[in-house]
């Protein structure tokens, strides 16, 4: 069984919507009306989901049209087009990131994702050198510690998977995996941006 792809809730989500509740008819069977309303509202969050994904799609795109040279935006955009199951166009993205990106975060970030979209394509000798790439510039990273495992569970190297899992949790506790802050965006940055705005304000006086 392949892997799926991974997921997350994008910076731009909205918080779940609550669903008011709906008063039903009486039901001769009221666990297959239950079972309908659930498939209603999963159809109803599904299309909400594509209606984000395809939103942030469209706002990195007008953000690397303004700034070609922005590392997190390719790094962004080439996970949402993941989630939209456009691999080839992720894959693309990726490579030059995986190849030269300089920091320990993106650099992390990069390999599991492309290692990802490799799992989904049986290219598991790659993706596995991608994982082991990835841990060895954050020895914390659960995520890439699972998804190798999981790559091993899938080869049917089922000792080697336990293996891995036990180094998992052997493996230092700091720094945070890269992949826990993703959803935050550049959280990093709020200090030294708030800085240069209250500047920015200052010298507009």
């Amino acid at each position: 069984m392949r892997p799926a792809p991974l997921r997350l809730a994008l910076p731009s989500s909205r918080p779940t919507t609550r669903f008011a509740p709906r008063t039903a008819p009486p039901s001769m069977d009221p666990a297959g009306e239950l079972r309908n309303r659930v498939l209603d509202e999963f159809s109803r969050a599904e299309r909400e989901r594509e209606v984000e994904v395809t939103g942030a799609h469209d706002a990195l795109t007008r953000a690397l049209q303004l700034a070609p040279e922005s590392i997190e935006a390719q790094l962004r955009l080439a996970h949402v087009e993941m989630l939209q199951h456009r691999d080839a166009s992720a894959a693309a993205r990726l490579e030059p990131l995986v190849a030269s990106a300089s920091d320990r975060r993106t650099a992390y970030l990069a390999r599991l994702f492309l290692a990802d979209i490799l799992m989904r394509t049986d290219a598991a000798p790659r993706a596995a050198a991608l994982l082991e790439e990835a841990i060895a510039l954050v020895p914390s990273g659960q995520a890439a510690h699972v998804a190798l495992a999981q790559l091993a569970r899938d080869r049917g190297e089922f000792g080697h998977a336990a293996v891995l899992v036990h180094r998992m949790l052997n493996a230092p506790v700091k720094p945070d995996d890269p992949w826990l802050g993703y959803p935050y965006g550049q959280f990093w940055m709020t200090g030294p941006l708030i800085a240069e705005l209250r500047g920015a304000a200052q010298g507009a006086r």
